[in-house]
């Protein structure tokens, strides 16, 4: 590499890898070309020592990987790290356009100012760029009326079973109880519970059976009469 790369406006992250001699190393690349790079790396790495390595431009949401060799390193000194510069000795043509791209060497096309995608494909011109060859009625937006209240959607109705729905969900809440029921009274203790509480349950109604027919000879205790 006769030159150093030239600088980059917005650092390229980097890793560096080396199975032998167990280096795996992550830093930032300051200068960039095909042929070659000058990275910041926390480790100082000796000059021949070829690394595989991985580029990541975030910038143009890009991945590149080749193989480097290191020419020289020196440290920073306060604990900044050691800036390496090293040269590609592979880099495959995915990876050099990829490079290029960054680098801006290729040019891509880009949007016109002021047009959208979808006038662009339709072929029309937004009203703002045609100057005085727009009328009234071409393209016009206009503002829908802003409130200044919350209008919430309208209720929806609440739904309603039909009748045969009800008809047999009821059937089927009774025939449940009914097996309910059986299966407790197998048992000698379901049985004697179920003769408690049905036993109960009568004994009240009965009750409430014959007060309702006396109501009106009900007499107070100790009231004189």
């Amino acid at each position: 590499m006769k030159q150093l790369p030239a600088s980059l406006s917005l650092p390229v992250h980097v890793s560096v890898r080396n199975s032998d001699l167990g280096l795996n190393e992550r830093g930032t690349v300051a200068r960039l070309d095909t042929s070659g790079l000058v990275a910041c790396f926390p480790v100082a790495i000796a000059p021949g020592v070829v690394l595989f390595t991985t580029l990541d431009m975030r910038s143009i949401n890009a991945t590149a990987r080749g193989l480097i060799r290191v020419i020289s390193a020196r440290g920073l000194g306060e604990g900044a790290g050691f800036e390496t510069v090293a040269e590609f000795v592979e880099l495959n043509e995915d990876g050099r356009e990829k490079l290029e791209r960054l680098l801006g060497s290729k040019d891509t096309p880009q949007p016109a100012q002021g047009r959208s995608l979808a006038s662009d494909q339709m072929g029309l011109a937004p009203v703002y760029q045609r100057g005085h060859e727009a009328t009234r009625t071409d393209y016009q937006v206009t503002v829908a009326d802003k409130r200044s209240y919350f209008d919430p959607a309208p209720l929806r109705g609440r739904a309603q079973p039909p009748p045969s729905t009800k008809f047999w969900n009821s059937l089927g809440l009774v025939a449940y109880l009914i097996a309910a029921i059986i299966v407790i009274a197998l048992f000698p203790k379901g049985r004697a519970l179920e003769a408690a509480f049905f036993g109960g349950f009568f004994h009240g109604i009965g009750r409430l059976w014959y007060w309702a027919n006396h109501i009106g000879s009900v007499k107070l205790f100790d009231n004189g009469n």
